[in-house]
């Protein structure tokens, strides 16, 4: 098995229970090499601590957050971690500044609230993937 590190970078508890939870109780074929070990944190300041001491195979990040405002958070993730996956998480009201995030390099995009635990599979594995995590 291997450890498959996520950074969920959410300031809404709710909704970072919610994706954890979604994540962790996943059970599909696809997912039995994988142990997932979630980091959670609820700023920029605090993911960029984090990514300067820790390697993660994908970031999940929130695009409102209380010390980042609209893309500017995935820049400053991109340019921190250039090689990592970022998934954008948005509320429905968002999703065109999701799609903007996927022109700015972001691998995919989540619904906050109404996104299948089978869609968060499908987009984080697909983004490891793309890292290639061994």
């Amino acid at each position: 098995m291997s450890d498959l590190l996520l950074l969920l970078v959410e300031d809404n508890a709710d909704d970072a229970l919610l994706l954890m939870k979604k994540i962790t109780s996943m059970k599909d074929d696809a997912l039995n090499d994988y142990v997932f070990k979630i980091t959670h944190v609820t700023t920029i300041k605090e993911a960029l601590a984090h990514l300067h001491n820790t390697d993660v195979h994908v970031v999940l990040l929130d695009l409102a957050l209380p010390d980042s405002l609209r893309l500017d958070g995935l820049r400053a993730v991109q340019k921190a971690c250039p090689l990592t996956p970022i998934i954008v998480l948005t509320g429905n009201e968002d999703q065109s500044v999701a799609l903007d995030a996927i022109g700015l390099g972001a691998v995919n995009y989540l619904v906050k609230g109404t996104v299948s635990q089978e869609r968060v599979a499908v987009a984080v594995l697909a983004a490891a993937k793309n890292k290639k995590v061994s």
